[in-house]
C-alpha cells in the first residue's frame, strides 16, 4: 500500500455534512506524525480508516492540527530537510489520542482476522 492509497480511504466523494475532514492538511500532517513518529505503518492506519473511518479521523486531527505551525512556517520542514522531534511534553499531550489509535487498530486487527477466518 503506498500512502496515496490511504488518501483515497480517508477522503471519499460521497461525503455527509457531518463527515469529520474539514481541513485536509490537518488529517494529512496527523498520518505523517502518525506513521513516523508514533509507530503507525501505511497499512494500520489503513486498516482503521477501514473499520472505524469517522474514529481514526477525529483522532488524527488533533495531532495535526498541533503540528501546523510547525509545517507552515519552517522552510526545513517543509522541503523535508528537518525532521520534527517530539518532546516528553508533547508526546505526553498526544498519548490519549495515541492510546485510542492503538485501541482502534486492535479491534481493527481482530475483526479482519475474523473475516479472514470466517
Amino acid at each position: 500500500m503506498k500512502l496515496y492509497d490511504l488518501f483515497e480511504l480517508a477522503e471519499w466523494e460521497g461525503k455527509a455534512p457531518e463527515d469529520p475532514i474539514h481541513r485536509t492538511i490537518d488529517l494529512w500532517r496527523g498520518i505523517d506524525v502518525a506513521e513516523r513518529h508514533l509507530g503507525f505503518t501505511i497499512e494500520d492506519l489503513a486498516l482503521m480508516f477501514r473499520h472505524y473511518r469517522r474514529p481514526t479521523i477525529w483522532r488524527l486531527f488533533p495531532i495535526g492540527q498541533h503540528f501546523r505551525a510547525w509545517a507552515s512556517d519552517d522552510p526545513e520542514i517543509r522541503g523535508g530537510t528537518h525532521s520534527i522531534v517530539i518532546s516528553p511534553e508533547v508526546r505526553a499531550q498526544l498519548e490519549p489520542m495515541v492510546a485510542d489509535l492503538r485501541e482502534m487498530l486492535r479491534k481493527a486487527q481482530e475483526a479482519a482476522k475474523e473475516r479472514q477466518d470466517g
